[in-house]
């Protein structure tokens, strides 16, 4: 049933190509950009259908809700601590003595030493995601290919040392980093600064998350746009120092250094499309040309979406992508029109704009208007399903 739920086709790319089809007989003028048009929207189209993950008849699914059983896999990605359990990703290969395949979420007591690369024996019950009645989460688990999941699972490590080397290693100087910094600095100033610097805010007291949110200020702890652009700087000049008369030389190895840090903290949907962005601010400095956000932001979610069309169901990455267009199209109109006058009225002291009104307060008020605007949908969507979700 799963494999049919999910089967590639042409369904989609068809219609598309049949309706913009529709618009060239209509508007013959428009006919050359309707028919290209046409032929990227059903290029896309035909990206999504084929990126829609499938589960043939050895798919560890097949096992779900027929009770306990033993499962063998690698561990394909870090372990991510939650407050009592660890969720671990496995690549099975054998359940109940048979050969399978297939990606199975698990569940394992927060005190389990598990890591990336690691061949894993878990035992428990495989259930199938759930459905609710205004989302659902199976659908949500079928976009990453998984379609079975382990609630409650004792786990024995077989053996260690699997997975890609490159990963291995990345992972290995990020826990020297954690060590170094917990070793230097009391807590929870530890934590604090792993959670900004190394993408990692399991440590965190829950005191230190509620301060944050109480203030408005739990941005800073994720990395952000703002953080990569000034990390990107920072190793631009850097390296361009090294190299001074280098100039594409120094842009490239900024260019892989950055993405040697976005590997570092999780390469999550956010912090992939910052990390994009601040690469082509570095090409546009090279090159001696102003970048334009909205192009910048466009450029990096086309990016995004032809290597994995599903990121546009990733919530970090619509409030990213929200946020920064917000920021790019209503900041500016902001500060010249009423709303910018009423900003520095109702932000100085005496009431009057100018007269020693510091100009730092006004832009950031209109940047903070500007991400709300564009951003609040995406909040109150997520909101609900995860309402609905019952999480």
């Amino acid at each position: 049933m799963l494999a049919a739920q999910t089967q590639p086709g042409l369904t989609l790319p068809l219609l598309s190509a049949a309706l913009c089809g529709v618009g060239v007989l209509y508007f013959r003028r428009e006919r050359p950009y309707l028919l290209a048009l046409a032929f990227v929207f059903a290029l896309g189209m035909a990206r999504l259908e084929a990126a829609h993950p499938s589960a043939d008849a050895e798919h560890i699914s097949r096992l779900n809700n027929l009770g306990q059983l033993t499962v063998e896999g690698w561990v394909i990605r870090e372990p991510e601590a939650l407050d009592s359990r660890q969720r671990v990703l496995v690549a099975t290969d054998r359940a109940g003595g048979h050969a399978v395949q297939g990606r199975l979420l698990a569940y394992i007591p927060r005190n389990s030493t598990v890591a990336y690369g690691d061949r894993v024996q878990l035992f428990g019950r495989l259930t199938t995601p759930p459905q609710f009645d205004t989302f659902s989460y199976r659908d949500h688990l079928a976009q990453q290919a998984i379609f079975s999941v382990m609630p409650t699972a004792d786990v024995q490590v077989l053996a260690q040392g699997g997975g890609r080397p490159f990963t291995r290693a990345i992972l290995r100087l990020k826990e020297d980093a954690r060590s170094t910094i917990q070793s230097a600095l009391p807590e929870p100033h530890a934590s604090l600064l792993v959670g900004i610097l190394l993408g990692d805010e399991t440590g965190l007291p829950q005191s230190t998350r509620e301060a944050f949110n109480r203030t408005g200020t739990a941005h800073i702890i994720a990395i952000s746009g703002f953080n990569m652009a000034i990390l990107a700087q920072f190793i631009h000049l850097g390296v361009g120092r090294l190299f001074p008369r280098r100039r594409w030389g120094v842009t490239w190895s900024s260019i892989a250094l950055i993405a040697l840090y976005t590997v570092l903290v999780g390469a999550g949907a956010a912090v992939v499309r910052a990390a994009l962005m601040s690469s082509l601010l570095l090409v546009g400095q090279t090159v001696r040309r102003k970048s334009y956000v909205p192009a910048s932001l466009s450029a990096a979610a086309l990016l995004m979406s032809i290597a994995d069309p599903w990121v546009w169901w990733d919530v970090g990455f619509q409030l990213s992508l929200a946020a920064v267009l917000g920021m790019a199209l209503f900041v500016e109109p902001f500060k010249r029109g009423l709303f910018g006058d009423l900003v520095q009225r109702t932000t100085h002291p005496l009431g009057r704009p100018g007269a020693g009104h510091p100009s730092g307060c006004h832009s950031r008020h209109c940047r903070r208007t500007g991400c709300h605007n564009t951003a609040h949908p995406v909040v109150l969507r997520a909101f609900c399903l995860g309402f609905a979700a019952g999480q």
